[in-house]
């Protein structure tokens, strides 16, 4: 069965995009939100030099997902790489 946008209701979306983090996750030395012409970002850094710089942009077929959801995942990355992480949102279907 394949789903179009139309079926999905406002509450369903809301909770398929929450913009806050909803799973406990591991701590990063500096957590941080900023946007970049209203692009919301997510910054995730260590108090040491980063070993490099990774985009995440999350998945979620472009209709779902967030920076919110994906907050456990961007942390991993941070503390498995030591890299500074930049979680980016994006507008979503049917935006």
């Amino acid at each position: 069965m394949v789903m179009d946008m139309e079926s999905f209701d406002p509450e369903f979306l809301a909770m398929a995009r929450p913009d806050f983090a909803i799973f406990p996750a591991k701590d990063v030395a500096r957590f941080r939100k900023d946007d970049l012409a209203g692009v919301p970002l997510w910054i995730y850094e260590h108090d040491d030099a980063p070993t490099g710089v990774v985009v995440y942009i999350h998945g979620g077929g472009f209709c779902t997902g967030s920076p919110g959801l994906m907050d456990i995942i961007a942390r991993e990355i941070a503390v498995a790489t030591g890299a500074a992480v930049i979680s980016v949102g994006y507008r979503l279907a049917p935006e």
